[in-house]
Formats: structure tokens, sequence, C-alpha cells
């Protein structure tokens, strides 16, 4: 695995543990100043100060104690420093209003990562949730 690889790998890797702290700002800062996230539910965010608002309400919400396991699928080095990347990520712990418990969430991740002066973040993420595919005429 080549020094990008393993850099952009370790990015995911920190991904849970940064995410258990529940701190927008510290979510926030894996991304580029200029990054982007679309979450599975849609809502967008471009730059740290949308990031973090989007985190906050996440957070404090229906995320609020949640756990995020990722596992990398596939990468694609487009540059040294411009990296294409696949994960499954699994979400666990979410609630509803009244304290009930969600199952797991399990979505896809599509990222960009990109190093500047020595540190990757991520340029832009999507994240989505797969659907089944419409029954057959077998069905």
């Amino acid at each position: 695995m080549t020094k990008a690889l393993r850099a952009c790998a370790a990015l995911l890797f920190l991904a849970g543990p940064v995410w258990a702290q529940h701190d927008p700002a510290a979510l926030a800062e894996r991304w580029g100043a200029d990054g982007d996230l679309m979450n599975p539910l849609g809502r967008r965010a471009r730059g740290r100060a949308e990031l973090i608002e989007l985190f906050r309400d996440e957070h404090t919400g229906y995320m609020r104690g949640t756990a995020l396991a990722m596992r990398v699928t596939g990468m694609r080095v487009l540059t040294p420093s411009v990296i294409f990347f696949d994960a499954e990520a699994l979400l666990t712990g979410v609630k509803t209003p009244d304290g009930r418990s969600v199952p797991a969430l399990k979505h896809l991740v599509f990222a960009v990562a990109v190093e500047r002066e020595g540190v990757w973040r991520f340029a832009s993420a999507r994240l989505s949730v797969p659907v089944p595919p419409p029954p057959s005429d077998a069905d």
C-alpha cells in the first residue's frame, strides 16, 4: 500500500473514534476548509461553518450517542495527493425522539480525499442508503 493510500485509510479509520466524541468542530476538521458533504438524508453542507452546523444538528439530535464503523471497499489514486474511495459504513445507537432504538443504518460512502501541506482531509463526501430493486415479474 502506498503512503497516500495508508494516509487516506488512516483518515477513514479515525472516523469512528472522532465520531464517538460527538464534537461538531472536530468532525468538521476532517474536511478541507472548502469541503462538502451530503448526508444519507440528502442534507448538504459546504465549508467548515456549514459542516459544523450539520454535525451539531445531527449530534445533538438523533445521532447523539451513536457509533460509526467504516470499511474501505475501494480506492483509486488520481494523483499522489488526490484519492477517490468507496466505503461501507454502519451507524448504530440511533434513537427516535421518544427514546426507541432504531435498527443500525447501513450506508455507502463515496469520497474524495486531498492532501495539502502533508495533511489528508475530505474534499467531498456523498453518503447514500442502498434501496432494494423493484419487484420483478417473477415476484
